[in-house]
């Protein structure tokens, strides 16, 4: 599931730089850097267009989460849905870019106002029917958090001034920054989940809830800062660039899933909802990193082809990785359900599931089916 979202951020954002390139007459450039300039109608065309694509999806899939038999199950497809909603959220998180100009505090402020409201207002309760309404408006509303978060990011990256060109001090003031951002955000988490708890009226819990996705998002970005001063991609050759990229790629790719085994073993030792919290906190840090990465390897590779500029060249590109990474999401997505499976079996052939035999037999009979 870990691999399954980074996936889905890759085909995103390889969707989302084609339509660009057609609406602009140009070629796919590199677009996961705060420093890219977007194209606002671009992007609106691509939140337009893969909003409605990304809502047909998830009205299958909310039929399929309800129909589900098995917690195991109905979790996998939640956390699939989650993932679908990165793909219109390139779209919103360029046009967030476009309107953040020249005043970045009170443009950020009126990007984060606006999805504010929209979030609230639209977003759908848990429980809802899967209506093509209520699909809608949960694509609309999860789309959002990437640019808002993107859009707030801006404001301490320009009051402090960070720099593009590695050295000690700058990565060092990247570091912590982002390090500071992301207690901020655990702090905040544990400060919201409080709130959620004292309050019943749906509007302010669905503000509490949008709140918690887009600081998460906020240091998602401040990491994705510090690692692009870490490592950006450039070379003199071709070859070197694609070879470094790679290399860089499959390293975070190892640190991240060494931190996604780690958070889950901790999760069955803390089941509490701030735990649940925070371990959603890091594996959206480490995952849209991870996914962030392999998109600049993409507009790499896309780059060293020379034969593939232009619109038409741009759509032949983006077909074959977002196929790729479409193959590797679903075969990760099986290997998972797999897993839990056979996790299941011996947990139950064991005999240590005996107080909870029939309900681990009812969910290893839902999952088989």
């Amino acid at each position: 599931l870990f691999v399954g979202k980074g996936c889905l951020t890759v085909a995103g954002w390889v969707i989302k730089a084609a339509i660009v390139a057609t609406v602009d007459n140009s070629s796919i450039r590199r677009d996961a850097s705060a420093s890219d300039a977007p194209s606002f109608w671009g992007s609106l065309v691509d939140w337009v267009v893969m909003g409605a694509v990304t809502v047909a999806a998830r009205r299958r899939l909310m039929v399929m989460e309800k129909e589900a038999e098995g917690q195991a199950r109905q979790r996998t497809i939640k956390v699939v849905m989650g993932g679908m909603d990165l793909i219109p959220a390139w779209g919103f998180k360029g046009m967030a870019a476009a309107m953040v100009g020249g005043h970045l505090i009170w443009d950020a402020a009126l990007v984060l106002a606006c999805a504010t409201a929209i979030y609230v207002t639209l977003s759908p309760p848990a429980d809802a029917p899967p209506t093509f309404s209520n699909a809608l408006r949960a694509v609309l509303c999860g789309s959002m958090g990437l640019g808002v978060g993107f859009a707030v990011n801006t404001i301490p990256s320009s009051l402090f001034s960070f720099s593009d060109y590695f050295s000690i001090a700058a990565f060092t003031g990247e570091v912590l920054y982002a390090g500071v951002i992301t207690m901020v955000a655990v702090i905040l988490q544990a400060f919201l989940a409080l709130q959620a708890e004292d309050t019943a009226s749906p509007l302010v819990k669905a503000l509490l809830v949008f709140l918690k996705t887009a600081f998460n998002f906020v240091a998602a970005w401040a990491w994705q800062g510090a690692l692009n001063l870490a490592y950006n991609g450039e070379g003199s050759f071709c070859n070197d660039q694609i070879i470094g990229q790679l290399i860089w790629c499959f390293a975070l790719l190892a640190a991240g899933a060494t931190l996604a085994f780690t958070l889950a073993n901790a999760g069955s030792e803390d089941p509490s909802q701030f735990g649940k919290d925070v371990r959603n906190l890091l594996v959206l840090v480490v995952g849209i990193n991870i996914g962030w990465a392999f998109s600049d390897f993409a507009a790499i590779c896309y780059s060293c082809t020379p034969w593939l500029a232009g619109p038409l060249g741009s759509w032949l590109f983006a077909c074959l990785v977002a196929i790729g990474v479409g193959g590797v999401a679903w075969l990760s997505t099986r290997i998972g359900e797999n897993l839990k499976r056979r996790a299941v079996a011996e947990f139950v052939a064991s005999g240590r599931g005996s107080g909870l035999g029939g309900s681990l037999r009812d969910s290893q009979q839902s999952q088989g089916a």
